[in-house]
């Protein structure tokens, strides 16, 4: 909540414009220097100024968004410390075990760390892991209160005015990202599709239909049709979707010709160059060499 933040936090709020305009701007700047939490400040005091503002709702959907990406960059980063912390840690007693048991000769050349040594460090490093997994829960919090906000605005989008195709896009984004495993993506896709009856031409409805639809191969399909809408429409950083899933569903020259198209436009990424193996190995190319 507000009450966490900065002790600065204060004195912002109250030397803060009054004009919605000025404070969306403000939002809109802090944004784009990747300050999320200043950035959500400004939207919200604007929301109240003018609480029936589609675009301003639409805004704050999207600082939402950022700040669950935050969040999970931050879990990552907690998970990945945590885990090396676990290793060291394991090493540590695994090696103070061993060198108990070397004969004198061999624990001096060894250099073993003493008694206190081993218990000082052991105390950091589980102190480190401790540490790591509160920071990591805490932003699993943070995330998931992002995604709830999210939905609450895109809600309150839909109310205002049911046919607005961004609002289904991020209430559709927030549901798949609240739901349990077990739980069905149904409502997600509903939505995208939604989205994309409302704007056939809606970038990221069309982007994460793909990405879902793809991972089962009873849906790849219309996973294909919905990525070949977006290269379409979005030509460039598609092309390698559209490729792996020709060649899920053995379609291996439709899967080359878009490979290359992805190649062309960025060669740099190796992965590329992995799908158009497949592909050619799918048509028999280079067998006979």
């Amino acid at each position: 909540g507000l009450g966490q933040r900065g002790p600065g936090l204060c004195d912002r709020l109250r030397a803060m414009p009054s004009d919605p305009r000025a404070l969306e701007l403000k939002a809109r700047e802090r944004l784009n220097q990747k300050n999320y939490e200043e950035a959500q400040d400004y939207i919200t005091k604007a929301i109240e100024k003018q609480s029936n503002s589609i675009e301003l709702l639409l805004l704050r959907a999207e600082i939402h968004m950022y700040l669950a990406n935050k969040a999970d960059q931050a879990i990552v980063a907690a998970k990945t410390d945590k885990t090396k912390a676990e290793d060291e840690l394991n090493k540590l007693q695994k090696g103070s075990s061993a060198e108990s048991g070397l004969s004198g000769a061999a624990s001096r050349e060894a250099k073993p760390m003493s008694r206190a040594e081993v218990q000082a460090t052991e105390d950091k490093l589980n102190d480190r892991i401790s540490k790591d997994t509160t920071e990591a829960q805490q932003q699993e919090g943070r995330r998931t209160q992002a995604y709830v906000d999210i939905l609450a605005d895109s809600e309150t989008i839909l109310k205002l005015n049911s046919k607005t195709p961004d609002a289904y896009f991020w209430r559709g984004l927030a549901y798949s990202r609240l739901k349990k495993p077990e739980e069905p993506l149904k409502p997600s896709l509903t939505d995208y599709r939604t989205a994309l009856t409302l704007n056939a031409t809606h970038q990221y409805a069309l982007l994460f239909l793909s990405d879902l639809l793809g991972k089962e191969e009873n849906t790849r399909r219309d996973a294909l049709r919905y990525a070949e809408d977006y290269n379409r429409f979005y030509p460039g950083d598609g092309f390698a979707r559209e490729a792996r899933l020709h060649n899920q569903l053995k379609q291996y020259s439709f899967a080359l010709d878009a490979i290359e198209h992805a190649i062309a436009f960025d060669g740099t990424d190796l992965n590329n160059y992995d799908i158009r193996a497949e592909s050619e190995r799918g048509l028999g190319l280079g067998e006979q060499a």
